[in-house]
This record gives structure tokens, sequence and C-alpha cells, in this order.
């Protein structure tokens, strides 16, 4: 199955309970909590995020603007927090572009800058870090999901973390059927079944359905005027199912366009939801469920899990029928890189211990309340994490 041993965590009233992680609050548990989490005595750590735009990369852009949110409500808070993070976006043909070497050059000049994160979905910004390095070896370079060689990563970045996508056919599929489905259903279009990333999941879930003995079984979207006509045939197409075979079904489909459909049915029809389109959709059930939040929750996860599961358990008598991944992976690829680099600089650490996977596990658990798995993507080469955001249950 999956390079990892996925844990699965459920969803409570108003906070996220991280049991699992978190039991005990001994001498060794606050020992390891002294050692992640920030005190008075934290240096002053500049973070400087590089990334494109929004347009040409949403999800690292989104990222690294929430993480300079976060970071001037902390500071705006606690007069005694003095880390800051500055944004730079790189211009559109950044490869070849004298601005993009006005920009580095900046970033050397400035003695505050301690770490460099740089995240970008096409290549040519290695040997600008490289370049930096030479010079500013007191700079922590850290890639969060750069797209470059791997083997140039590994030789010119202190650390590099990628978003895993492992067995993800397989793991819904498994979701479902540990959650309690007794089938799996699932909604296909023809604009999907053009789509080799979806049809790659569809065939995870077939291996995985005939593997541990799930029936699963299609239902083809027809080609229809409007997308009005295309949700009523899913909406109509559940109930039949149900009357069929019952509530204990899972359904899934390929297009977020039904996700409204879906988490809508759920709360009168009771049907399994394993995951939704996308591995996660907080954002989008928050607006389903009419719950509000400020500008600077907009990508805050883990309060967005405990607000849909405080909705769920206090507005119907259903637990454990939707599940999701608990971040956003593309967002939190950027948020472990910015909370290991400032955790090893303000604790004066060698870059070396975030070679430990457990290490890295306590910063994800500690700092953020979110469980998340890393892997070396090589054998023996610890400076490149491939992370696994743990799924949950609502």
């Amino acid at each position: 199955m999956s390079k990892f041993l996925k844990r699965i965590i459920t969803v409570s009233v108003s906070i996220v309970f991280l049991t699992v992680f978190l039991v005990g609050c001994g001498q060794e548990e606050n020992k390891k909590k002294a050692e992640i989490l920030e005190d008075t005595k934290d240096a002053d750590i500049k973070t400087i995020i590089v990334t494109q735009n929004e347009k040409e990369n949403k999800s690292a852009f989104e990222a690294a603007k929430k993480e300079k949110m976060d970071n001037e409500y902390k500071r705006f808070n606690n007069s005694k927090y003095k880390s800051y993070v500055e944004h730079y976006i790189l211009p559109s043909d950044f490869e070849d572009n004298k601005k993009t070497d006005e920009m580095f050059n900046k970033i050397k000049k400035d003695k505050n800058a301690k770490i460099l994160i740089v995240s970008a979905n096409k290549a040519g910004l290695a040997e600008k870090v490289k370049k930096l390095k030479k010079e500013r070896k007191d700079i922590l370079t850290i890639s969060a999901d750069l797209n470059e060689d791997d083997q140039k990563l590994i030789k010119d970045f202190d650390l590099n973390f990628k978003t895993g996508d492992f067995d993800h056919g397989e793991r819904i599929v498994d979701l479902a059927k540990s959650m309690g489905a007794q089938r799996f259903i699932y909604f296909v279009g023809n604009n999907d079944l053009n789509d080799s990333k979806k049809m790659e999941i569809l065939d995870g879930m077939k291996k995985e359905s005939k593997k541990i003995d799930l029936p699963i079984e299609e239902v083809k979207i027809p080609d229809m005027n409007n997308i009005y006509e295309e949700k009523a045939f899913v909406s109509n197409s559940i109930d039949s199912l149900i009357k069929k075979y019952g509530r204990d079904i899972n359904i899934y489909t390929f297009d977020s366009k039904f996700d409204e459909i879906l988490a809508s049915k759920v709360f009168d029809d009771k049907f399994f939801i394993a995951e939704f389109s996308d591995k996660n959709v907080s954002p989008e059930l928050m607006k389903v469920y009419g719950l509000k939040y400020v500008t600077r929750q907009a990508n805050d996860y883990v309060w967005m899990n405990s607000q849909i599961g405080a909705y769920i358990k206090l507005s119907s008598d259903m637990e454990r029928r939707i599940g999701a991944t608990a971040y956003n992976p593309e967002f939190y690829t950027m948020k472990i890189a910015a909370d290991v680099g400032e955790v090893l600089k303000s604790k004066k650490m060698s870059v070396k211990k975030a070679y430990n996977s457990v290490f890295l596990e306590n910063i994800s658990n500690m700092k953020n309340k979110t469980g998340c798995g890393f892997i070396n993507k090589y054998k023996g080469v610890g400076n490149y994490k491939i992370i696994d955001v743990d799924q949950i249950l609502y």
C-alpha cells in the first residue's frame, strides 16, 4: 500500500485533538516542547520567501502570503516576538531577468535575513541560490515544491521539501472502508476520462477495491447543456443509489463543481465521503455551511477543521462520515519549511537535526497541531523530504 502508515485523526467539537501524538506532559514531553516552541529568548529571525506571482503559482503565492500574515499577527499580539517574514515575488521571466539578480543581491546584502525559502513551478533558481550561499553561509536555504533537478536541490539547498501524493486512489478507498462503507461509487464525466492524473487516481481506486474486497461502481455523467443539469443528475443519482443500496455507500466525484452537492446532501442522506474532489476542501466547506471567518483565518486549516467538526456534530447526529486531508498539502509544504527554518535558526541547531523525520513530525504536531509524515526521497539523503499530511474524519 503506502510508503507511510497513515494516521487518521477525528476532529472534535471545538479543538483538534491529537492525543495520539501529544499524550502525556512529563519531563520528556516538556523537553521536546522546549526544543521546538518559541520563547521570549528566541533570536530575531528574518525569513524571506521567494515565489512566483499569484497567476503563475497560486498555491505557493497564497501560502507565502499566509505565512506573512500569520507573522504580522504574532508580532502585533506579542511585543517580545521579533521574528519577521518578508515575501518577494519573482518576475514572470525570472530565469533570464536582471530583476531576479537584483532581488537576490538585495537578499545577500540583508544582514538580518537568516532563512531563505524558494518555491517555483519551473527551473532556474538553483544556480542563484548556490551563488548566494557562497557569500552568505549564514543563510539557511530551503526549497518548497521547487521545480529543479533533484541532484541540484540536494547539492545547492540545505533542506528540500516536496508535497507527496502517495497511492492517492488507494487511500481514498481504504479510508472509505475503514469508515464503514459497504460500496464505493464514483461519478465520472468525459472531461475526467481525458485527465491523466484523475485516471491514475481511478486506477488506484479500482486496484485497491479489488484488493480489499470493496465493491466499486461507476456512474457516468452524460454530456449536458449546462452545469445545473449535471448537478441535478448527480443529486438525483445519489437518491437512487441510496434507495438501492442504503446509506452505507461512499460517493466520490472527480470534479469540484459537485462538492457542494455532496456537502449539502450528506446531512440528510448520511452516506460516506472519504474525500471530495480535492484532498482538502476546508475553505469550501466553511462557505457551504455558512461558517464565518476573518481574513487571517482564511487558510488556517486547523481552526477551520475544528469549526467544521463542531458544526457537523452540533447540527446532526452524524459523525465520522466525512473524510479529508488535515491541511491543504501544497500550503503545508511551505508552512513546514518556514516552521522548520525558524526552529533551527532560533534554537541555533545544526541543519542535520532536520534530517530526523521524528524531529520534523514533532514540529508539525507541536507548532501546527497537524499530523504529517516525512520520508527521504532517496535512501541515505536526509535533506530531501517528501511530506504527507494525515487524513482526518469529521
